[in-house]
């Protein structure tokens, strides 16, 4: 879940979306959707802030996979012309949360009462509206052990902090997406211009923009989600007019349903797999205990040897845990344990030589 406030959502346009990947996170693809924030309540002075998610285990909570749905409600199905990338006034404007127009957003009215629709629809009670997910984002995060200096953060970054900030994301939502369709053609009959702009990209210096790019490649990740969820949210609602769309109709998309249902029945995830899900979350819970010793430290300025042998306690036995769990399998694996180790450890080494410093 994206952390937004509601102007923050009628404010983006489409050239603020771009995807990335993470990269060595193990056997799977890991795409990263990310939002561009040029303004705002807490940013009145319009620094370039980031905030991205990928993929959610749950279809239906899965923020990455409501995007691609509504791009295709919108190209698809409602019919609005496809993006001209040849310059960038043809397209910059053009509002995510539109309104009646391409370039105007959706009034606050109009998104109020999607909002409470939508809560009334599944029975929500909730104070907060067109903020709401806000307060839902921070709460689901402090569940999952998040330190509150990383809740209040999260969703900004700038641009340096990017990438290290997006491991906390994946030690939240993880969702391990190896399932991509095979049938390459069939799925172009999404989004069927994008290669067609990239070629043109390509060929003509004056089209090349990193904000044209970036949205194409998001788009292009975006087949692959559409068509998995779409098999979950066909049994859902088989009779939303989405699904109408030749694309769900077809042979193709019937026989790559039967593929999908069969091996999520049938696929237990090997041991390999489950340690590439934990070691991330272990890293980041470490992570945060080492930076909140860290401060109390700091804070002391007094010779506390016991934050030292706490952390380097903690270090041993999660490693130690590690190995009675999950056995030989580990030893593919020693570099990731090793940095937990190792991050563990800095709190402990920072201490070490703060106490020196003090005596010189």
């Amino acid at each position: 879940m994206m952390m937004l406030r509601g102007e923050t959502l009628r404010d983006t346009n489409l050239n603020h979306l771009f995807s990335l990947e993470f990269k060595d996170e193990g056997t799977t693809r890991c795409p990263v959707f990310v939002m561009m924030i040029m303004g705002g309540k807490t940013n009145q002075e319009q620094h370039k802030l980031y905030s991205g998610i990928i993929r959610h285990k749950n279809v239906q909570t899965c923020a990455f996979g409501a995007v691609g749905f509504f791009l295709f409600h919108r190209f698809h199905v409602q019919g609005e012309t496809f993006p001209d990338f040849s310059k960038n006034e043809n397209w910059f404007d053009i509002k995510l949360a539109r309104g009646r127009s391409l370039n105007k957003p959706v009034s606050y009215n109009t998104q109020l009462n999607s909002v409470n629709n939508a809560f009334a629809a599944v029975g929500i009670n909730s104070v907060k509206k067109t903020h709401s997910g806000r307060q839902a984002g921070a709460r689901e995060a402090e569940m999952a052990g998040f330190s509150h200096d990383h809740i209040r953060r999260v969703g900004r970054w700038n641009s340096e902090k990017l990438f290290k900030d997006f491991r906390k994301i994946k030690a939240a939502f993880g969702f391990l997406a190896h399932l991509s369709p095979h049938l390459c053609l069939f799925k172009k009959k999404i989004f069927p211009m994008v290669e067609e702009w990239q070629q043109n990209m390509q060929e003509d210096s004056s089209c090349q923009t990193i904000c044209g790019e970036g949205f194409l490649k998001l788009l292009v990740e975006l087949r692959n989600i559409i068509l998995q969820d779409a098999v979950f949210f066909k049994q859902l609602v088989p009779d939303h007019e989405i699904f109408s769309h030749e694309v769900f109709q077809c042979e193709e998309f019937t026989t790559f349903a039967e593929e999908l249902n069969r091996t999520i029945n049938s696929t237990t995830p090997p041991a390999e797999v489950e340690i590439q899900r934990v070691v991330p979350e272990i890293n980041s819970r470490i992570s945060d205990l080492s930076s909140q010793i860290q401060s109390l430290y700091r804070a002391s300025g007094s010779n506390n040897a016991v934050s030292n042998e706490v952390i380097e306690a903690i270090s041993s036995n999660v490693v130690k845990k590690m190995e009675e769990k999950f056995g030989n399998a580990l030893g593919i694996y020693t570099q990731p344990l090793s940095s937990i180790s190792a991050t563990a450890n800095i709190a402990a080494n920072t201490a070490t030589s703060t106490r020196r410093r003090g005596r010189r």
